[in-house]
């Protein structure tokens, strides 16, 4: 361990790298989506895939610098604090997000919602459509001729349930791999790493088909676990950005 008290890096080549990767991840989903909403062929999925591929040299690439590093001793206690530090700030932001997308979704659901079918000191009618009606989910449309509704909900005890056991189970391996870290047991920990990235990768992949259902079946309306909102997105954002942070945490 280096008696020095802080550490100071080299200058690395890893953070222009990561803002190129993002570049190419933003522009090819925007070319893929805009080419799939007109039917029609372009470049947006190769640029797409380039921007996946540059992130995955990104991640393995910075990750063998910084345990090369420390490997080397050059790393000090303050530094060792300065990681865990960042870990809780990173956890703490993460908490602080999603409870900001389901409180967003908790005010619609119990109190906009019943206002705007003028339940309330601030209920107004008729402020939507004419005969609009608060229920929950919203599933009625002001012209259901013009703009089909959907009939049914994604049923929870298929994909929505198969997820959660994923994410949950998830949430177990990486403890276990944890407690082999702590006690020095390299074996165990590799395997129960291993399994963690395995279920993080089949939670991705059951993801994206929960969501392609979704937005394709006109029958259903977006649900996502056991909260359904039409109105409003928070919903899906908030489960759609815990796809990535799913493998973040296994890193």
């Amino acid at each position: 361990m280096s008696t020095s008290s802080y550490y100071v890096p080299e200058q690395s080549r890893w953070p222009i790298i990561a803002s190129v990767s993002m570049g190419l991840l933003a522009y090819g989903a925007a070319m893929t989506f805009n080419a799939m909403s007109a039917d029609r062929a372009s470049f947006g999925p190769y640029i797409l895939g380039a921007g996946f591929l540059v992130l995955f040299y990104v991640i393995f690439g910075w990750f063998r610098d910084v345990i090369t590093e420390s490997q080397s001793g050059l790393y000090s206690d303050q530094m060792d604090r300065s990681f865990r530090q960042g870990m809780l700030w990173f956890i703490f932001s993460e908490v602080m997000f999603f409870a900001a997308f389901f409180g967003a979704l908790f005010y619609v659901r119990t109190f906009s919602v019943p206002w705007l079918g003028g339940e309330g000191e601030k209920g107004v009618t008729n402020m939507l459509w004419e005969g609009f009606q608060a229920t929950w989910p919203l599933m009625v449309t002001p012209d259901p001729v013009q703009f089909e509704g959907p009939r049914e909900l994604v049923d929870p005890w298929h994909l929505p349930l198969l997820n959660t056991v994923l994410l949950i189970s998830s949430s177990v391996t990486i403890t276990i791999a944890h407690h082999a870290l702590k006690v020095g047991h390299r074996k165990k920990l590799e395997f129960w790493l291993a399994a963690t990235i395995a279920l993080a990768v089949a939670f991705l992949y059951f993801q994206v088909v929960e969501y392609i259902e979704a937005y394709t079946e006109p029958r259903i309306d977006v649900a996502v676990r056991e909260f359904t909102v039409r109105p409003s997105t928070c919903s899906p954002d908030s489960t759609g950005f815990m796809s990535p942070s799913e493998p973040s945490f296994c890193l």
